[in-house]
């Protein structure tokens, strides 16, 4: 099911670039209110529960970023959805991954199984408190240290992790940040 959500008056001007957020596992979306609710004041929303849903948007469309909330997408029965998610990212796409249930239950093991633009090198962290990290103005993450938010660059586009355990204010200002709106 898709669930698009539009700008009041959206007949009047230029249609807003499209958002799609990927929750495969709805059970973490209570987490997501608050940037459910700010999106839509910028972009079309676009809110996909089924992978063959997804696959279908991004096979047509270019949406200015995809958020990731959970680990479902990681599943081997949805890899032609990865795939799909990986080939958007090369292309130029942004890749959000928002929240602590991906991290937690994903292995980053990938020896015998690579997984498309997931070979970055990633280690399951602990569980902290958001009032625990610093502001790195270099972006960079070092040797073996964690980081609460992450980015890299795979091919032409971006791949971002945003860890907190809580989706505190903090984390919605750095989401948007990342789709490119500034808070004042």
């Amino acid at each position: 099911m898709i669930n698009r959500y539009y700008l009041p008056d959206q007949m009047d001007i230029a249609v807003p670039p499209e958002v799609l957020f990927l929750s495969l596992s709805t059970r973490s979306l209570q987490n997501y209110s608050a940037i459910l609710s700010d999106i839509p004041k910028h972009f079309i929303l676009n809110q996909i529960h089924e992978a063959h849903d997804a696959l279908e948007v991004l096979r047509t469309s270019h949406p200015r970023a995809v958020i990731i909330t959970d680990e479902e997408i990681a599943k081997d029965a949805n890899c032609a959805l990865l795939e799909q998610v990986a080939k958007y990212a090369k292309d130029g796409g942004l890749v959000i991954i928002a929240g602590y249930w991906f991290a937690n239950n994903v292995s980053f093991d990938y020896s015998g199984d690579p997984k498309p633009f997931f070979d970055l090198p990633w280690e399951a962290g602990f569980c902290h408190t958001y009032s625990l990290w610093k502001l790195n103005e270099n972006c960079s993450v070092p040797d073996d240290s964690e980081a609460a938010v992450a980015g890299a660059r795979v091919r032409n586009g971006y791949l971002v992790y945003i860890g907190d355990t809580n989706w505190d204010f903090g984390s919605e200002r750095i989401m948007m940040g990342f789709l490119g709106v500034r808070s004042s």
